[in-house]
């Protein structure tokens, strides 16, 4: 304790254990390779299933409408706003209608009145524009509702979705991770272009790449990694057997399995694998 003037300092440290930190450092540093591998494939089919549709739909409507700052403004938001208003709506660097990754939220807003996501997306855009002095409150409806460009294009994708993969009772989101990651057959689809401009990509990152940081599928690292042109795809029945979240003998999202499936592969008993998995 030092003294300065009639005032008594108190120069003692102190400090707090991060347990936050801490947990994070030994999942990196002490966790072993399969259970890393675990939660790895673990975050790959969450995202997958909580972000493949509307990042689909982002990505085509993009490149069919939105990436066009003119027409998007001209033949959309100049209907609803003056064109100072507009031009910053579609603009705005949070939540603006001129990239796939903010798209995605408008997208998502617009599926559903209901759904708790859905509701999210939408009083986080009324809120960010809320914050510039731009009032969407009134207009909400005109931007996201039946008869909007949004509501028009998420319509027409999500039914096309559906009837080129066969998901007859709604839109499956499980079935668009199990496809995507035994074959790339969703984003590669050429089915679901909007425009012939389209580029046609391969990965769930390719759609989005200033924002998603991984190539996840297993399709994609023999297709493109690898370059293993004679190796056999993964069916979607099988990615369906490794990923499914009940509890079995031979799938991925257990990481009892997971480590037996990496000491067998230490050993070289490849048979043993195959045989298991």
């Amino acid at each position: 304790m030092t003294l300065q003037g009639d005032h008594k300092v108190l120069t003692q440290d102190y400090s707090h254990l991060n347990l936050g930190a801490l947990s994070l450092w030994y999942q990196v540093t002490e966790k072993p390779d399969f259970y890393k591998a675990f939660q790895a494939l673990s975050k790959i089919r969450q995202q997958f299933v909580d972000e493949t549709q509307f990042k689909l739909i982002a990505y085509h409507a993009y490149n069919y409408f939105f990436n066009n700052q003119n027409t998007a403004i001209n033949m959309f938001l100049a209907h609803l706003f003056d064109k100072d208003t507009a031009t910053k709506i579609y603009s705005n660097p949070v939540l603006g209608m001129d990239s796939v990754t903010k798209l995605f939220y408008w997208f998502q807003a617009c599926s559903s009145t209901t759904d708790v996501n859905a509701v999210r997306s939408r009083n986080a855009i009324i809120a960010n524009f809320k914050a510039q002095s731009i009032d969407l409150t009134d207009k909400i409806d005109a931007l996201l509702g039946t008869k909007s460009i949004f509501s028009q294009i998420y319509v027409t994708l999500s039914q096309t979705i559906q009837s080129a993969f066969g998901m007859h009772n709604g839109m499956d989101n499980d079935a668009l991770f199990q496809l995507q990651w035994s074959s790339l057959s969703i984003v590669e689809s050429d089915r679901l272009k909007l425009s012939a401009s389209t580029p046609t990509v391969h990965s769930f990152k390719d759609l989005d790449p200033d924002n998603i940081y991984f190539y996840g599928e297993f399709a994609y690292y023999v297709t493109y990694i690898q370059k293993k042109a004679d190796e056999t795809p993964l069916t979607q029945q099988q990615t369906i057997a490794y990923f499914t979240l009940s509890p079995t003998y031979g799938n991925f999202m257990n990481p009892a399995n997971l480590q037996d499936f990496f000491d067998k592969y230490s050993e070289g008993n490849y048979g043993a694998i195959l045989k298991r998995f």
